[in-house]
């Protein structure tokens, strides 16, 4: 299994309504950056070691970086 890596501004929104994670059974986190900037930052540091992700649309003030592992349940 790989994971998935994306900033947003709505993590919860982005998780478990657009990509489906299921919240006890799926392993998840997010954590809100200092920064827009520190946050793409850390998404491209992930993407570097070969996550997947960074496909979501952006939003003003994205500072909230997500990460879940994919599984059967989860979609891109």
């Amino acid at each position: 299994m790989t994971w998935y890596v994306d900033i947003t501004n709505d993590p919860r929104h982005r998780l478990f309504d657009e990509h489906e994670v299921l919240y006890r059974d799926d392993a998840w986190i997010y954590r809100t950056a200092s920064s827009e900037s520190e946050a793409q930052y850390v998404l491209e540091s992930f993407l570097g070691y070969g996550l997947d992700g960074g496909k979501g649309p952006r939003r003003p003030n994205s500072s909230i970086v997500y990460a879940y592992r994919k599984s059967i349940n989860t979609k891109l």
